[in-house]
C-alpha cells in the first residue's frame, strides 16, 4: 500500500511540477544581471559596495516582447556609463529588433549588427548602448520594450560574446569612465545572471507544493 501511494504521490507531483521545469521558449522568466565585476581596463569603479550596474531582461510571461531596464545601482558622482553591451541568440537576426523607449535616460546611440562591437577584449557584441559624457550617471536609468522577433524571450539575450571564430565567456559587459580622484580612469565590468520567476509561475509552483502536502496530509489521518 505504501508503494502504491508513492507511486501516486510521484505522478502528481510530475503532473504538478512539469510545467515549472521544462519552459520552453514560452519563458516564465526575468533575468537579472549585476555588474559587479571588473575585467579590463585595470580601474574599478570606486562606489562601495558593488554592484556598480544592474540589467534586468524580463518577457512578462508573453514571448514577443522583451523588457530591458538599465540602472546605475551604485556609481560615485562623476562616474558615468559610456558603453553598454548585450548578445542574442546567433540564429535570430538582431538588426529586426526594435527599441522603444518607455522612459528613463535614452542612449545618444543605439546600433545593431551581429558580432560588431568590441567590448574590453572579452570578444565582440551584437548590441550597442552608447551614453556621452555625464549622459548616465548614479541614480539614472533606462527601460526599453524590445520587439521585432516573434518568439523572443529574455534567454535570447543569454548568449556569449565570439571574436575570430572563438567563443568568449562574457554574455554582456559595460565600461564605466571618470573613474578616480582625476577622473581619468576606466573600466569595462561584468558580473554573474540571477532568474527570476514571473508571478505566473511562483503562483503554480506553490499551487502545486500545497496539492502536494494536502494529499500526504490526508494521507496521515487515515492511517
Amino acid at each position: 500500500m505504501a508503494k502504491r501511494l508513492n507511486l501516486f504521490l510521484l505522478s502528481l507531483s510530475l503532473a504538478v511540477f512539469a510545467p515549472c521545469f521544462f519552459v520552453t521558449s514560452a519563458s516564465a522568466l526575468a533575468i537579472e544581471i549585476e555588474y559587479d565585476y571588473e575585467f579590463s581596463g585595470g580601474t574599478p569603479p570606486e562606489g562601495t559596495p558593488p554592484p556598480w550596474l544592474t540589467a534586468t531582461i524580463d518577457d512578462q510571461d508573453s514571448p514577443g516582447s522583451v523588457v530591458l531596464r538599465l540602472e546605475a545601482t551604485n556609481l560615485t558622482d562623476q562616474e558615468f556609463v559610456g558603453a553598454w553591451l548585450f548578445n542574442l541568440d546567433p540564429t535570430l537576426d538582431v538588426t529586426a529588433l526594435t527599441f522603444t523607449l518607455q522612459s528613463g535616460e535614452a542612449a545618444d546611440s543605439l546600433n545593431l549588427s551581429p558580432n560588431a562591437y568590441e567590448g574590453g577584449g572579452s570578444g565582440k557584441y551584437d548590441i550597442q548602448l552608447l551614453w556621452d559624457a555625464k549622459d548616465f550617471t548614479d541614480g539614472d536609468y533606462v527601460e526599453y520594450l524590445i520587439t521585432g522577433i516573434s518568439g523572443l524571450t529574455a534567454e535570447s539575450f543569454l548568449y556569449n560574446s565570439f571574436h575570430n571564430n572563438e567563443i568568449k565567456t562574457l554574455l554582456t559587459a559595460a565600461h564605466v569612465q571618470a573613474i578616480g580622484e582625476r577622473d581619468e580612469g576606466s573600466g569595462w565590468i561584468t558580473g554573474g545572471t540571477k532568474i527570476i520567476p514571473e508571478p505566473s509561475t511562483v503562483a503554480l509552483l506553490s499551487a502545486g507544493l500545497a496539492g502536494l502536502f494536502a494529499v500526504r496530509g490526508r494521507r496521515r489521518k487515515k492511517s
